[in-house]
């Protein structure tokens, strides 16, 4: 088999990113989510704690857009990171 024979087979781009909801990381949604829930308690306002969810999550989609692993790099560095000297 020549060289200029080689069979190359496209890869789904679906199939190398991580899952999502709504142009997000699952655990990113969920935590953006939590904001929201916190924020409508310690209010008692709906509208702000669906303020905070659209702007977070706003913020959070961008991020993924340009990069679909940002938080799960963001993740890995913290874990790694050791714990601070006094």
């Amino acid at each position: 088999m020549d060289d200029e024979d080689v069979y190359v087979e496209p890869v789904s781009l679906p199939l190398t990113r991580p899952p999502m909801k709504w142009g997000v990381r699952y655990e990113v949604f969920a935590l953006n989510g939590i904001l929201a829930v916190i924020g409508f308690i310690a209010t008692s306002s709906f509208m702000l704690g669906l303020g905070v969810f659209g702007v977070v999550h706003l913020v959070s989609a961008y991020l993924c857009q340009r990069d679909p692993y940002m938080f799960h790099i963001f993740e890995r560095r913290v874990s790694k990171r050791g714990a601070v000297a006094n």
